[in-house]
């Protein structure tokens, strides 16, 4: 009986000792876990942010060089051979545009070159009910279209257009249309890589 007692007693301390270590341990346990998966949320948060503003200066530099194209050459003023060759040098200078056109101000094809085919004069058509036209005149500012896939290249693309403001007026005289390559930005978000 005197044993008896001796084990009931150490396995009550043994148990008094161990069952709160065991819950502190729990606590700890989960609240390490809420404190990493708060650091993994922040840390993925960082990472989207990054990936956004690498995407918005590559948008940026892109149109940026559709404007310098538009200050450089008086492009409205160009006949049909000159803004072929100076649309030509401007989708050859990064080969990230894979069309590019003119529109006048009521929305027809002034001239027009793209990678995937030869253009002609005859080929010029009429984008006056088009978003890329439509938009940057309604609004004044540069319009960015949606990502779009193309399942005849396997690309994504996007189109850029921007208007040809008139400085005295105020007016638009045109839209200055590019279709971008997304690839280098699909390669940026692809290779976001975030731990478990």
């Amino acid at each position: 009986m005197n044993r008896s007692i001796r084990t009931r007693l150490t396995v009550f301390f043994i148990s008094m000792a161990v069952l709160p270590l065991l819950l502190v341990s729990a606590v700890l346990a989960w609240n390490r876990y809420n404190i990493q998966r708060q650091q993994v949320i922040i840390l993925q948060q960082e990472i989207a942010q990054g990936a956004a503003n690498q995407t918005a200066a590559y948008i940026t530099e892109l149109e940026n060089e559709l404007h310098v194209a538009i200050q450089v050459h008086e492009l409205l003023d160009l006949d049909y051979d000159g803004l072929q060759s100076v649309l030509s040098k401007l989708q050859t200078y990064k080969d990230v545009f894979l069309e590019i056109a003119l529109l006048d101000s009521s929305g027809r094809e002034l001239g027009r070159v793209s990678q995937a085919e030869a253009i002609t004069q005859g080929d010029l058509s009429d984008r006056s009910d088009a978003d890329e036209y439509l938009e940057p005149v309604a609004h004044k500012k540069t319009h960015y279209g949606r990502v779009r896939f193309d399942p005849d290249t396997g690309e994504h693309t996007m189109m850029i257009a921007v208007p040809l403001f008139d400085v005295r007026t105020e007016t638009i005289k045109g839209v200055l249309v590019a279709e971008v390559d997304f690839k280098t930005v699909w390669d940026l978000i692809g290779g976001i890589r975030v731990g478990e």
